[in-house]
């Protein structure tokens, strides 16, 4: 199923993972909460729960395993790069 994915923020938990995705279409967000809603992520474990979220819009700063603008590949990665690193000691 291609759900066109625009958006993504995610964030570890001390026992949970969340994430935040923005599909490029309404349509979509329904039929992936009706897909994916209180499946198994593996075999007996790891139950999704998809609600949908109250934000209208992703603001999506960086793009890196946290979070990713498919829309705009030109976003900084966040991570400071050598240079920025020697200048802050």
């Amino acid at each position: 199923m291609e759900l066109g994915v625009s958006h993504f923020v995610g964030k570890q938990f001390s026992d949970t993972f969340q994430a935040l995705v923005q599909l490029s279409e309404a349509n979509s967000a329904q039929l992936a909460r009706q897909a994916l809603d209180g499946q198994n992520v593996y075999n007996g474990c790891c139950c999704l729960r998809i609600d949908y979220s109250k934000l209208a819009t992703l603001n999506v700063k960086y793009n890196n395993d946290k979070s990713r603008d498919y829309t705009n590949p030109n976003l900084p990665s966040g991570e400071l790069t050598l240079e920025q690193q020697l200048s802050l000691g």
